[in-house]
């Protein structure tokens, strides 16, 4: 078990755990299903040891969670699923000698051996992993890990790879074997060289491009790209002729399928060699390689050392450090995301870095730079951690050239040039645009007709890319004069006349809105749904609002010194003064009036809500709050009345307990409603 802290309190633990499987989810959602990584190897790693920690410790929260037994990820939509004979488990890793020891020591234990048995080193191939069923010698079925129990149905595509065999000269009824697809780094260079110059898919690395080509559902496609495969294992046999690791990779050599590289060795100090050895020519090798695999030979001792369900006993990967590299940094630019999000980047003279070429690297955030002090001319160590994104590891300080100074980051954005502020409680800079924005417009606009704001049916992502690459919708106010342009809209592909009449009267009736709707859709930052009513009851029109200084803005409950400030540079932004103008032409905007309610418990009262409802989804509890003159926050303090709890209420469960604040089921709070 990874050494890490482990917990005295199960609601502690709870809480994290959940985190741990909400981001977990996530990664395994990009990496499994859409081959888009958001986190390094390493990240990942981290985050599924600490939730092994948990899950070692709280049996119960292992058997309600599951979060480190979790392999791989959902079936991707559009293929058939294939359930495995033999679940397709994963291994669990190593980082360092001393834990790589601790597995060597734990299997002289298992075995009941003095010495260490004879043991196969295999390089770790960062590739797709595959399984393909042959019955009587025919190929019958190929499969992806999926979750480990079920894959996606690839049969079509393997038959596409060059060296794989739909025919094997054996008389096994059964033979599934193992191994993983890939892309060598050669092909991956020449086949996004391609794709840049066609205007095709370029991919981040040769993993993704692998398991991009390996799942696509029309087998052509996956032909045209330069896969390889290498088997290292079996899955289900009819008969097993091989009593070793070794003697398995000289079957299937023999049968003429492409086989991983291994080397047998007898001792630890053999198989730390080899290790370092491929450590060090990692870049030599041709295909991308992220550790290396130990395996026993003997397969009866395997068999006696075992397996949990999520991994063997008798093996283990060990995954290399980040690959590194020197170069300096020519510039520091600011990039500004669709949610208006400046992040600071680092333009570099081009470095070889496990053999890919990197010449940018994302510098994070101004805290991140600020805490690592980087700045132009300097010369610094990159590195890719997990072949994702490449980031500066640290400076080297006595290479500084004397004239660098510290980057200063900017207070306006430099796309739209409108002031930037600092989120609050984050570590991000956001750019106060919105709408005016090109960087950031399309996200705005989404946001502009999601069901809480103007809720336009039939106007969802897809139309509004269309209508902005048409020119028709340069600001929101557009929306409510594509009328003008019913013609064109039903000849556009997916239209007609009777779906581009249904859109556009869609949009007519969201001519009249309320005041917190629209405030709420102007996506003024830190405004979320509670926010835009309790401003709209306290100011009836958008001309009340700016002229609210921010003294009176700050006395509202719920915004508060920056929001307040936040609020006021939006307004006065001239933009958003034009965005008025037009929206007065095309909307009738309806104050909302304070609901005259009788006294209720919850009058008056700070309330928190924490953890999921059954009978009420949060914005719905929320809405029955505010109607019953609750203050609703989202977060404990001392100065909370009530927490209403769900299920799996985490750590504003346990602050409130710690506080004696008043706690209520929804049960008890549906009783007062």
């Amino acid at each position: 078990m990874p050494k890490q802290d482990l917990f005295f309190d199960i609601h502690a633990a709870e809480s994290e755990l959940k985190a741990l499987a909400e981001k977990l989810d996530a990664a395994d959602l990009a990496y499994h299903t859409h081959d888009a990584p958001i986190m390094s190897d390493g990240e990942y790693d981290a985050l599924k040891n600490r939730a092994l920690v948990i899950e070692t410790q709280f049996k119960e929260l292992a058997r309600k969670y599951g979060v480190s037994k979790k392999i791989g990820g959902a079936v991707k939509a559009g293929f058939s699923k294939v359930t495995h004979a033999i679940p397709m488990i994963s291994l669990d890793n190593v980082f360092n000698l001393d834990e790589l020891d601790d597995f060597l020591a734990r299997v002289k234990k298992n075995t009941q051996l003095r010495e260490l048995p004879e043991m196969i080193v295999e390089p770790k191939l960062d590739g797709v992993a595959f399984a393909a069923r042959y019955e009587k010698g025919e190929f019958v079925r190929g499969a992806t890990r999926g979750d480990g129990a079920t894959g996606e149905d690839i049969t079509e595509n393997l038959k596409t790879i060059k060296g794989f065999k739909t025919r094997l000269d054996t008389n096994l009824d059964v033979l599934e074997v193992r191994g993983e697809v890939y892309i060598d780094k050669k092909d991956f260079m020449a086949m996004n060289a391609q794709a840049e110059k066609f205007g095709g898919k370029v991919f981040a690395n040769p993993r993704n491009a692998s398991a991009g080509s390996l799942r696509q559902l029309n087998s052509s496609i996956t032909a045209t790209r330069p896969l390889k495969l290498a088997v290292y294992t079996w899955g289900d046999v009819s008969e097993r002729r091989w009593q070793t690791q070794s003697a398995f990779f000289e079957f299937i050599r023999k049968l003429g399928l492409p086989i991983n590289l291994f080397i047998v060795v007898k001792t630890s100090k053999e198989l730390k060699a080899v290790y370092q050895k491929m450590e060090e020519g990692r870049s030599q090798f041709p295909m991308d390689i992220d550790g290396v695999v130990y395996k026993i030979n003997d397969l009866s001792l395997q068999a006696k050392v075992g397996a949990t369900a999520r991994a063997p006993r008798w093996a283990i990967a060990q995954k290399f450090p980040p690959e590194q590299a020197l170069t300096v940094l020519k510039n520091i630019r600011i990039q500004v995301g669709r949610t208006g999000v400046l992040t600071p980047v680092a333009d570099l003279e081009p470095v070889n870095v496990g053999g890919v070429f990197v010449s940018h690297a994302t510098l994070h955030n101004a805290d991140e730079l600020a805490r690592k002090d980087v700045r132009v001319g300097d010369s610094v160590v990159i590195e890719r951690a997990g072949d994702v994104i490449p980031k500066i590891d640290h400076v080297i300080l006595d290479k500084r050239p004397e004239k660098a100074t510290p980057f200063v980051f900017p207070d306006v954005c430099p796309v739209c040039k409108s002031p930037v502020v600092r989120q609050v409680g984050k570590a991000a800079h956001v750019c106060t645009g919105g709408f005016a924005c090109s960087a950031q417009f399309h996200e705005h606009l989404k946001h502009f007709v999601s069901r809480k704001a103007f809720n336009i049916e039939g106007l969802g992502d897809r139309q509004l890319e269309l209508f902005i690459e048409k020119g028709w919708i340069k600001t929101p106010v557009d929306i409510f004069r594509l009328k003008h342009y019913r013609d064109q809209i039903k000849t556009l592909d997916g239209f007609g006349e009777k779906s581009a009449t249904k859109l556009l009267e869609a949009i007519e009736v969201r001519r009249t809105i309320s005041f917190d709707r629209f405030l709420y859709a102007l996506g003024l930052p830190q405004v979320g749904v509670v926010l835009a009513r309790t401003l709209a009851e306290n100011y009836r029109t958008i001309e009340m609002l700016k002229a609210a200084t921010e003294a009176e803005l700050n006395e509202i409950d719920g915004v508060g010194d920056i929001i307040a400030h936040e609020i006021k540079t939006a307004l006065s932004l001239s933009h958003m003064q034009d965005l008025m103008m037009g929206f007065h032409q095309e909307l009738t905007i309806i104050p909302l009036e304070k609901k005259k309610t009788e006294k209720t418990i919850f009058t008056g009262k700070r309330v928190v809500l924490t953890g999921t409802l059954s009978e009420l989804t949060r914005d719905q509890a929320k809405e029955k709050l505010l109607d019953m003159g609750a203050k609703v926050s989202g977060s404990v303090s001392a100065n909370t009345d009530f927490v209403i709890a769900g299920e799996s209420a985490g750590s504003k469960l346990k602050k409130a307990t710690e506080l004696g604040v008043k706690v209520l089921t929804e049960e008890e709070f549906l009783n007062y409603v």
